[in-house]
């Protein structure tokens, strides 16, 4: 999938998880865009069914699992860290333009590095 011409899905409405993520992305310097392009390519290769998701599926419960395939290849706390805090930016920023009311970061924690 090249993200570089990336388009909403026309099927599914553009306050779809997958489609707000990558508009959250493509709106950052190109840098950042490309960490977060790496988050959901790790997301992508998690959860097939990633581009029909809504807010509320990304739940507490996905999150766990998604950390648990996470560390089957990235065994660095910090770097799945990067992964979640990429995820709970766009969460975050879907709040705020009232497009879900869902987070699940209040019962899923982001662990700290010791």
């Amino acid at each position: 999938m090249s993200f570089s011409n990336w388009k909403p899905s026309k099927k599914k409405k553009a306050s779809g998880f997958s489609d707000r993520f990558l508009r959250f992305a493509s709106v950052k310097k190109e840098s950042t865009k490309r960490i977060y392009m790496q988050t959901y390519k790790r997301m992508a290769a998690f959860d097939k069914g990633l581009r029909e998701r809504a807010f509320e599926e990304i739940n507490k419960e996905w999150l766990a699992r998604f950390d648990l395939f996470l560390q089957q290849t990235s065994p660095s706390q910090n770097a799945r860290n990067i992964h979640f805090r990429n995820i709970r930016a766009v969460f975050n920023d879907a709040i705020d333009d009232d497009i879900t009311g869902f987070y699940p970061f209040r019962r899923f924690k982001i662990r700290a590095v010791s």
